[in-house]
């Protein structure tokens, strides 16, 4: 092999090389690295607190109280419990979480989801007092802010959900929860500040 072509084949190797290191670099940052929100999800507009009646009100943060402090305590033992109190007991009964491929449909799948996030999830704390509660009629909706806390670091997140009054309680029918914060893109790099280690 002459020393031109052996120098070719190094220069290659060399670029192929620098290809392979920015593809990773770029595959962790995508995957690993998060551009960072305040703890406490800034609101724009009106700071309503919602349409619903105090009485309403009170009913539903009862049950948002009683969903909170069941993710507090992550007692495994104590999911049929909290799901004949917390939610309607049919199939249309619906829980989002907060990652891809979160989408569980049905009382069975619910309780499922739910129990695998006592059991792996890290420490949700949900800001209910601070919820926005509207209603009408037979139908509720909610939204409020809170955040995940785990060993290295905590992650801010957003909940809302669906309620209706069934036999005179309020019953959650659909609960979906949201990262506030969003996966790392080149340009943020441009903004070290921002960044944090994902999960």
């Amino acid at each position: 092999m002459s020393s031109e072509s052996g120098r070719a084949l190094l220069r290659t190797i060399a670029v192929l090389l620098l290809l392979f290191v920015v593809f990773v670099a770029g595959w962790l940052t995508s995957n690993r690295v998060n551009v960072g929100a305040n703890e406490t999800e800034q609101v724009r507009g009106v700071q309503s607190r919602g349409n619903a009646t105090p009485e309403t009100r009170e009913a539903l943060l009862a049950q948002l109280r009683a969903l909170r402090d069941a993710y507090l305590k992550r007692d495994v033992y104590a999911i049929d419990g909290v799901m004949t109190q917390l939610f309607a007991h049919n199939d249309a009964v619906q829980i989002f979480g907060a990652d891809a491929n979160e989408w569980n449909r049905g009382y069975d799948a619910t309780a499922k989801f739910i129990r695998n996030d006592w059991a792996q999830w890290g420490d949700v704390k949900l800001n209910v007092e601070e919820a926005t509660l509207s209603s009408q009629g037979e139908t509720a909706w909610i939204a409020l802010n809170g955040r995940v806390e785990f060993s290295s670091n905590k992650r801010p997140i957003r909940l809302t959900a669906t309620m209706a009054r069934i036999n005179g309680k309020w019953m959650f029918e659909q609960i979906v929860f949201q990262w506030v914060d969003r996966r790392a893109g080149w340009r943020d790099l441009l903004h070290p500040g921002t960044l944090r280690l994902a999960r």
